[in-house]
Order: structure tokens, then C-alpha cells, then sequence
């Protein structure tokens, strides 16, 4: 990530920070988030923020009314016994079950407000779970699951869960904030996958 080090050395520790000290901060954080021109910029000022509210602590603990955390934790123990097994069969009837869009309440919007990056860490583990288990079945070796199951598993996930569009309305009235927004998805998204090669 590109940091930016003026940010960083203005917050190194909240509990380090007088009252003052972390209010200035956060105004510059939150300043930040308004004004940066690079993701990576407003990403670390919403980590920095988190940190200085006490959002951290809140992620940390997956207990919330919001969603069913026990059922998260589960299926991550179930997991890790199928992977062990490489039972691939049993992988893709795990991730079938919890490719939902708001699967035991994780996308539930409260879950969403309280930090200004991210969620519940045991949401956000379960997340990236489901998805690198399904890199998992796409790249498994044929005597594991053969060819057809995979394209089976695949085309009734891409059913279930439709596809994903980005709406910009407005006209040309907002045109140009809405050129800056796919900019920098694009931007975004052509740099994860130079990272990934």
C-alpha cells in the first residue's frame, strides 16, 4: 500500500495521543477521506480513523445481534475438516450453502455503519474464505472433482447470485464525478491483478 507518511506520523498510536492530539487527528483523517485522489490514500485514513474511534476493539468481537456469529464459526471448523480430507464434494455443498446474498444476516446494513472500513473481523475471515475455497474448487485436480461438477458449481452460483452492476445516474450533470468513480475502480482493479501475477 502506498502510505502516506505525513498521515501515518500524525497518528501513531491513539492511546499515545493527548485529547487534543486525537481530535486533530481525526479531523485530518476524516479530512483525508473527503479529499483523496488515490484509493490508497482514503483507505489508510479509514484504518487510521478506525483505530482513533475504537472500531478495532468493535470488529475484534464477533458478538453482534446482526447476525448469527456461532453459525460463522462453524462452518469455518467444518472447513478446515473438509479441506484436511480434500473432499471437494462436500467443499462445493459448503459453499453452496453460504452463497447467499445476506447468509445468516451478514449483510445486514448495521454491520456496516459502525467502522468506516470493513465489518466484523469473523465476517470479513468467512468472506475471504468462501472465496479463496472457490479458487480452490476451479483450480483442484480432475481425480478430486471432475470438470463438470466445477462448471455445475459455478453456473448455479453465478444463478444465485445474479451479477453485480453499477448504476450511474444523473446525466451529464454529475458526468464527470461519475468518470472519477470508474477511474478509480478501474485503477483499482487493473492494480489487484498486477499484483496477482
Amino acid at each position: 500500500m502506498n502510505t502516506n507518511p505525513e498521515l501515518r506520523s500524525q497518528i501513531s498510536s491513539s492511546s499515545e495521543l493527548s485529547e487534543a492530539e486525537c481530535t486533530q487527528s481525526k479531523l485530518h483523517c476524516y479530512h483525508t477521506l473527503q479529499t483523496a485522489r488515490q484509493y490508497e490514500d482514503w483507505l489508510q485514513a479509514a484504518e487510521l480513523l478506525d483505530g482513533l474511534e475504537g472500531s478495532h476493539a468493535w470488529k475484534a468481537d464477533a458478538k453482534s445481534s446482526y447476525y448469527d456469529h456461532t453459525l460463522i464459526r462453524e462452518r469455518l471448523r467444518q472447513l478446515q475438516l473438509l479441506e484436511a480430507n480434500e473432499d471437494f464434494e462436500s467443499i462445493v455443498s459448503w459453499l453452496r450453502s453460504g452463497l447467499q446474498r445476506n447468509f445468516v444476516g451478514i449483510g445486514n446494513q448495521s454491520l456496516y455503519e459502525y467502522s468506516h472500513l470493513g465489518t466484523k473481523l469473523l465476517i470479513e475471515k468467512h468472506q475471504r474464505e468462501l472465496i479463496r475455497m472457490m479458487y480452490s474448487v476451479a483450480n483442484a485436480r480432475d481425480d478430486l472433482i471432475s470438470v463438470e461438477a466445477r462448471l455445475a458449481f459455478f453456473t448455479e452460483s453465478r444463478h444465485a447470485l445474479g451479477k453485480t452492476s453499477l448504476l450511474l445516474s444523473g446525466g451529464l450533470r454529475y458526468g464527470m464525478y461519475h468518470f472519477g468513480v470508474v477511474k478509480a475502480l478501474y485503477e483499482h482493479v487493473r492494480d489487484q491483478r498486477l499484483t496477482r501475477s
